[in-house]
């Protein structure tokens, strides 16, 4: 099975539109693809989807978050990266997908798309 970590930006998108993002969450729901996620990517995400913006209740934040760990491998990462010095916030992306053994990102991320590669770990778009 294809291991990926999938930065907060397509989780949200999958969770308030149905495009790209949501097919590649559903071939996480499906068993097609591993998906890896660590504590530190768990709480941007339930962050961001706590915004106002999103309209969701605290539980429904919970639910959704709770959705994501029972379909998902937590990583806790031992690896510390600094590659990315402009938004240094997403090197967590790359550190779970070193430590997990990711095959690849998906992000809708510039300063990760950039990369395009990392330790053998392809960085692509959904």
């Amino acid at each position: 099975m294809i291991r990926v970590v999938i930065d907060t930006n397509v989780l949200i998108s999958a969770f308030i539109t149905y495009g790209k993002s949501r097919k590649v969450l559903d071939r996480v729901f499906t068993g097609k693809i591993r998906l890896l996620i660590s504590p530190a990517i768990l709480l941007e995400f339930e962050e961001v989807l706590s915004r106002e913006k999103f309209g969701l209740t605290k539980t429904q934040v919970q639910r959704i978050v709770s959705l994501i760990i029972r379909s998902s491998e937590v990583i806790e990462p031992k690896t510390k990266i600094t590659l990315i010095t402009e938004d240094p916030d997403d090197n967590k992306i790359l550190e779970c997908a070193v430590d997990g053994r990711a095959k690849h990102i998906i992000t809708g991320d510039s300063h990760l798309l950039k990369i395009r590669k990392y330790k053998n770990i392809r960085i692509v778009e959904p």
